[in-house]
């Protein structure tokens, strides 16, 4: 078997030829320390900019005030939210709505999906209702 010539010049990454393994490991322990520092001191920051002071106490007018821009914002989308369970397929529907029409605007999952469960239930064979 021939070995190539320039596989005896590989040498391990990072070291080069001559370095001195324990003054390697030294400054890698030193290295790590100093990554551990900044890190504790990184998450102290962060612990300190998570505590939250204490709210201000409002009064009672902008309190109310604040209360009614949110219903504002709430009547202002005109959506409404509705939870029922499909009697056929036995599934969880929810529907979103126009709240003042009572349009149906998306629904999860879609009657084209409830149709297809029902099916599938009703026929252990598969999606295909007659056979020629």
């Amino acid at each position: 078997m021939d070995i190539s010539s320039y596989t005896s010049n590989v040498q391990p990454y990072g070291l080069s030829g001559g370095t001195n393994i324990a003054s390697s490991k030294e400054s890698t322990l030193q290295t790590i320390q100093q990554v551990e520092k900044e890190r504790e001191t990184a998450l102290e920051k962060s612990n300190a900019s998570l505590k939250q002071e204490p709210a201000l106490p409002i009064s009672d007018e902008e309190r109310d005030a604040l209360i009614e821009r949110i219903n504002e914002f709430v009547d202002s989308m005109n959506t409404g939210l509705s939870f029922r369970i499909d009697e056929d397929t036995g599934k969880e529907v929810v529907t979103i709505y126009d709240a003042k029409t009572g349009d149906t605007l998306r629904q999860f999952p879609s009657e084209d999906m409830l149709e297809v469960l029902k099916r599938l239930s009703e026929h252990s064979t598969g999606l295909i209702a007659e056979s020629v």
